[in-house]
């Protein structure tokens, strides 16, 4: 069952990526009245989200507040992350005229209701040799700390695909997950992403299991949800720098 609510977007820290998150607090009249969090990941571009519980009196206040902080720390973009439940951030973007950059869906895997077989292909770490491949499939060279948690599937010596496993405490997430294009459409990413929830259900069968998706990826989205992901809210980035 999904819950329902107005969710904020809080990524899992780990202590080496420490460096790329930004945190800050917006006082007024000597009361917290807004707590911000922001992942950079490139040194340009900050991913920010706003927790409030009555953020509505000074929203358009804090999101320039947001801005100029921003500036101090050297980004070039910000986009600010809402779910798009949140009225008043709806109602500020509409009166701006400004609409997201682009929305993911969040899912959530649905154990009690996922009846299928999963598939059990060897996924492997990256080896040295392997690397130059990976950075072209996932179009750029992944971060050392998320080299860690990546994994592979190749066949002939041939990288085929590749996700990462992030997790803390008992919430699992699958990011990053590319298949080369030669084989899409023909079952290989399903494989791959069974494969991967067999390996996290044999290691906690009662592990929360989620994925993010943009919105127009729609090939992908119809993947999931047949695999047993359930939206469970959308989250609209919104470039304010």
């Amino acid at each position: 069952m999904i819950k329902q609510g107005t969710f904020y977007k809080l990524e899992q820290t780990f202590p080496e990526e420490s460096a790329y998150t930004y945190y800050g607090l917006y006082r007024k009249e000597q009361t917290i009245q807004a707590y911000i969090v922001g992942y950079c990941f490139d040194g340009e571009t900050l991913e920010a989200t706003i927790v409030a519980p009555n953020v509505g009196p000074f929203f358009e206040e804090l999101v320039q507040e947001l801005e100029k902080q921003a500036a101090l720390w050297g980004m070039k973009e910000v986009f600010l992350v809402m779910d798009d439940k949140q009225s008043v951030g709806l109602n500020y973007f509409n009166r701006q005229g400004i609409v997201p950059a682009f929305s993911e869906q969040y899912l959530v895997f649905q154990r009690e209701t996922y009846s299928q077989a999963l598939a059990k292909l060897t996924l492997l770490r990256p080896q040295v040799a392997d690397l130059d491949s990976l950075a072209r499939l996932l179009e750029g060279t992944p971060l050392p700390e998320d080299l860690q948690r990546t994994l592979i599937y190749k066949e002939n010596n041939q990288l085929l695909a590749t996700l990462r496993l992030d997790h803390f405490e008992n919430e699992w997430g699958i990011y990053g997950f590319v298949v080369t294009k030669t084989q899409r459409g023909r079952g290989l990413g399903r494989q791959v992403l069974q494969s991967a929830l067999r390996m996290i259900l044999e290691n906690s069968a009662s592990a929360t299991i989620f994925l993010e998706v943009e919105t127009e990826n729609q090939a992908a989205l119809h993947l999931y949800q047949t695999e047993g992901f359930q939206v469970r809210n959308q989250y609209n980035y919104y470039q304010i720098l």
